[in-house]
């Protein structure tokens, strides 16, 4: 598929998926719905955030890296995974009333040495 197309089809995407984030948090009372309406509210904020971020860092590393068009995708889609899980990490140890400086720490630094892992891995190859 060519570049343009490719992204193209995810910008649409991206705006689909923000349209449904924005409509959950207009039109859904998790106190209604319940489980259901929480778990829509995470999975559409994480498609939001994960297109956004593969986005965002794609053209960053493009412009500012010497990289091939797939290394850059690639890379991008990983940390935006990352930065998905962390952030929707910190809103579900906040909404369990359970967020503090020393977990969200934690966790990041988890985060951090998963993804030097995965670059020191992928040299070795």
């Amino acid at each position: 598929m060519l570049l343009n197309r490719y992204f193209i089809y995810l910008l649409l995407l991206i705006i689909l998926s923000w349209l449904v984030f924005i409509s959950v948090l207009l039109y859904i009372d998790p106190f209604v719905v319940g489980i259901l309406g929480v778990i829509v509210f995470y999975v559409s904020l994480g498609m939001a955030l994960v297109g956004s971020f593969t986005l965002i860092g794609f053209f960053i590393r493009l412009n500012t890296q010497d990289i091939t068009t797939d290394q850059a995708h690639a890379v991008s889609i990983r940390q935006a995974l990352f930065f998905t899980v962390i952030i929707l990490y910190i809103l579900i140890l906040q909404q369990n009333h359970i967020l503090t400086t020393q977990n969200v720490l934690i966790f990041i630094a988890v985060m951090t040495l998963l993804e030097l892992g995965i670059i020191i891995f992928k040299k070795q190859d």
